[in-house]
């Protein structure tokens, strides 16, 4: 009986074994690849496609283009987090930005991140450029394609759909997230017809026919607060008539450098005017770090970090610079200078419907020169060469550049040399950049921060 028994015990003990492997997941048949471990391809080939596709979109203007490249830049870092060893998800460090990723086990799955990139930055594209031309669709989606399948050839089908779905389901969240910033759409109405400016001596007043432009961005909700809070600077120089005053000076030097630029200058105020209807300035400082990405041959957690910095500081920058310009709406400088110094005087660069203080160009190129800095250096030299082909009023050379900060000043000073800006706006709007670009320096973005 003792034998039968313990024959009896063995074969239950046997099947409650079998019965319980057979139930439990087989572990990942191959080692988790870290998301360094990917090239930065696929994220420089998305960003060449959102440049391609911005001058093309109705509404695109610079601040519409900045926003969409923040939430791009987000919804690409956190679709590759998950695989960048001492980094963090950024959900709970912006406002109101929870995501869920519980779903993501790294113990139980493995994860294809460049496929999860794929997945985020197309499904991005497509929410944030909805009213794209067919044409621009069809390339994104033709992208979107190319890159699956190259990926298939490098992972299993189960872990492509998995790497898929969580880049799609992130990138979904975010897009929600963005939504309620109050940028949302703002390509279909960028004008605000009905808005009335401040009115008075020095005050800012938009030109006969021309509606002012997101004169409510300042409003709008930044990826971090304290962007748009330390940013803020003083009031500009006190408006005055009098040729002895600090205000007449500056406008002076405004009018004498319109009269004698040399063409170096010139080809300056061209290359940077980025107006609506190009790929904005946010597409071209984007553009001048993919650049260097590709020149760095930077692995895909490098330029996820990158893009998201950038982006969302560029984001802020506007927005802290819009708060500005429509608190203060002060004059640009061509009134003032065709009523008090000369009425026949143009600048060379046509001014946005905007107030004068402080410069857009100033506030995105700090970001840049501070982010950049960051990541590669104080004294890196480099080309642009966003327009080396460009038919355009200025000759599409090769720009030159010794460091981050010398492009930031170019960037900035070209809007002087346009006639766009008095030099407080130009050197205060640099400032304001470079704040928020050490802000976001800052941002919680590893698990020690």
């Amino acid at each position: 009986m003792e034998r039968i028994f313990s024959y009896a015990s063995c074969c239950l003990l046997l099947c409650f074994y079998f019965l319980q492997t057979s139930c439990t997941p087989e572990p990942p048949t191959s080692n988790q690849v870290s998301t360094d471990q990917y090239s930065a391809d696929v994220a420089n080939e998305w960003y060449a496609k959102a440049i391609e596709v911005t001058p093309h979109t109705s509404g695109f203007t610079a601040n519409v283009s900045a926003r969409a490249m923040g939430y791009m830049g987000l919804a690409l870092y956190e679709s590759v987090v998950n695989g960048m060893e001492g980094y963090r998800s950024l959900s709970g460090s912006l406002d109101g930005f929870v995501l869920n990723t519980s779903y993501i086990d790294q113990d139980l799955y493995t994860y294809h991140w460049g496929a999860a990139a794929n997945s985020a930055m197309a499904s991005m594209l497509k929410n944030l450029y909805p009213n794209m031309p067919a044409a621009d669709l069809e390339s994104v989606d033709e992208l979107e394609q190319s890159w699956k399948e190259k990926f298939a050839q490098e992972t299993d089908l189960a872990t492509l759909t998995r790497s898929v779905n969580i880049g799609r389901q992130i990138a979904e969240a975010v897009f929600e997230w963005s939504s309620t910033d109050g940028g949302h759409e703002a390509y279909l109405y960028p004008t605000a017809p009905n808005f009335v400016p401040v009115a008075g001596p020095g005050r800012w007043t938009p030109p006969t026919s021309v509606k002012p432009l997101h004169p409510y961005w300042g409003n709008n909700r930044p990826f971090w607060a304290v962007n748009v809070t330390s940013s803020q600077p003083a009031p500009p120089k006190s408006y005055s008539e009098q040729m002895t005053s600090p205000f007449y000076f500056q406008a002076k030097e405004v009018y004498n450098v319109g009269n004698a630029l040399t063409d170096e200058q010139k080809t300056i105020a061209h290359y940077w005017a980025d107006d609506l209807g190009t790929m904005t300035t946010a597409g071209h400082l984007t553009n001048v770090l993919r650049q260097i990405l590709i020149q760095e041959k930077a692995n895909l957690a490098a330029a996820a970090e990158a893009y998201a910095k950038l982006g969302m500081g560029m984001n802020d920058a506007l927005i802290a610079c819009w708060k500005c310009k429509y608190e203060n709406s002060l004059m640009r400088p061509a009134p003032y200078i065709q009523s008090h110094i000369n009425a026949n005087w143009q600048p060379i660069v046509a001014a946005p419907a905007t107030p004068e203080y402080t410069s857009e160009h100033g506030a995105q190129a700090g970001v840049l020169s501070k982010v950049l800095t960051q990541f590669f250096g104080d004294n890196y030299a480099f080309n642009d060469t966003t327009y080396d082909s460009a038919e355009t009023a200025f000759d599409g050379s090769l720009r030159y550049y010794i460091s981050f900060d010398d492009l930031a000043n170019e960037a900035a000073f070209s809007r002087l040399y346009g006639g766009v800006h008095f030099r407080d706006a130009v050197m205060i709007g640099l400032a304001q950049g470079k704040i928020v670009g050490s802000n976001v320096n800052a941002m919680p973005f590893l698990e020690n921060n």
